[in-house]
């Protein structure tokens, strides 16, 4: 089993699918071949709309360091590039869920570093504590949830097309 997010683990079959696919992916990026959400999909061999599916997306996505970066709009920067910041991540995400026939927008979202397990000396430097994040909103289990790693919270609103 590996662990996912708190509570949570892959079994082991979707646990082997998500490495082989981040293995494939580490690969094509490094002989700097174009990695697209098809490619993605199609190597993770999941059933569209499917929970499995979600959680490999997710796992793929948390597994790219988060570093900023510039955004030139393409959703699929965060893997050709190997690292991002939540532009690329959200975008990334957004894609591959939508394209795996999972409902999902992009949304952003105010949060507050104070609110996070960050140690006082380090907020003590920020000019302010409190910003904007870029996520993915979807359903899970009839409830509306936001994707901003290292898991998933409750959002406000519907997700919709």
């Amino acid at each position: 089993m590996t662990t996912l997010l708190p509570g949570e683990t892959l079994a082991a079959s979707l646990a082997e699918k998500v490495s082989e696919t981040w293995q494939k992916i580490n690969t094509r990026r490094n002989q700097q071949e174009a990695i697209t959400p098809g490619w993605v999909l199609q190597s993770l061999g999941l059933k569209p709309g499917s929970t499995e599916l979600r959680r490999a997306i997710f796992e793929l996505v948390r597994r790219i360091p988060y570093q900023l970066g510039a955004w030139n709009g393409e959703s699929m920067s965060l893997f050709q590039q190997g690292f991002g910041d939540c532009r690329h991540k959200a975008a990334a995400a957004e894609r591959l869920l939508t394209d795996g026939g999972i409902t999902a927008k992009r949304k952003l979202v105010r949060f507050d570093w104070a609110d996070l397990p960050v140690p006082a000396d380090i907020l003590a430097i920020l000019p302010q504590t409190q910003g904007f994040h870029d996520t993915v909103a979807f359903e899970l289990q009839a409830k509306h949830t936001c994707l901003m790693p290292p898991g998933i919270w409750p959002c406000a609103e519907r997700v919709s097309r």
